[in-house]
């Protein structure tokens, strides 16, 4: 079975599923629809009006669902990539399909203004949503990692540090699947930020301390030496000085 049959399956399945009122089965089975459908686009050079409907018919109905259940952030996002879709169709019958989406896509912003908890979310959807399909191709765990990193970075500079600890661990969590000769700096990294947001943020040296002896461990392997200095590894240890010292 192609890529191309298995999305089609899913829809399938999905609105089948939507229909009979199972709506969070249904959501997660018609974003996997809507993904192996881009997936199964990728590669081809100039693909068929048949394939830009079936792509832009799955991301508007997900985004149809997502409205429903008032996840806006993700329903805009959708709804935009079924606007490019059908831009890419040659028929007033797709014209006309492009412009409700964008109406659409302006319509889930707008409900965004009444959910001011959710507009962070607009930020880091892009990422999940490459998350989302990364995780349907086989050895892409590096690549996964470096979008919950960004996604982290996003709740960082946003005051948002326990979330920003969880989406840095999640993203360890997929560096340790790959090979360390590859990862190791960016786990470096991850543990340092962890072990910054302890230290200012959370209030935990405990954890602080864990996180400082992780990445110095890593940067000691991984970090080049510029001028005999391994700078972010020097700046661990002195973090960590002051941390045990207090």
């Amino acid at each position: 079975m192609t890529l191309q049959d298995q999305a089609e399956q899913n829809v399938q399945q999905a609105r089948l599923l939507y229909e009979n009122g199972r709506r969070e089965e249904a959501i997660t089975l018609q974003r996997r629809g809507a993904l192996q459908y881009a997936l199964a686009m990728r590669d081809l050079e100039l693909p068929a009006a048949e394939a830009w409907w079936a792509r832009a018919n799955a991301c508007r109905a997900l985004a149809d669902y997502l409205m429903e259940a008032e996840a806006y952030p993700e329903a805009a996002t959708y709804y935009q990539e079924a606007t490019d879709c059908y831009t890419q169709i040659d028929s007033e019958e797709a014209e006309i399909a492009s412009r409700d989406c964008a109406v659409r896509a302006l319509a889930a912003a707008r409900a965004l203004q009444a959910r001011p908890e959710q507009r962070l979310y607009l930020l880091t959807v892009r990422y999940e949503r490459q998350i989302q399909q990364l995780a349907l191709e086989p050895d892409t765990e590096a690549q996964q990692a470096a979008c919950w990193v960004h996604i982290a970075r996003i709740f960082q500079r946003r005051d948002r540090p326990e979330e920003a600890v969880a989406h840095y661990r999640e993203a360890l969590r997929l560096y340790a699947l790959t090979s360390q000769d590859e990862t190791g700096l960016a786990q470096a990294e991850c543990h340092q930020r962890i072990a910054e947001l302890y230290t200012t943020a959370l209030d935990d040296p405990a954890q602080a301390i864990l996180a400082y002896r992780e990445a110095i461990a890593l940067y000691a392997v991984y970090e080049p030496h510029v001028e005999g200095e391994q700078a972010a590894r020097a700046l661990c240890v002195h973090a960590l000085q002051q941390l045990e010292a207090s």
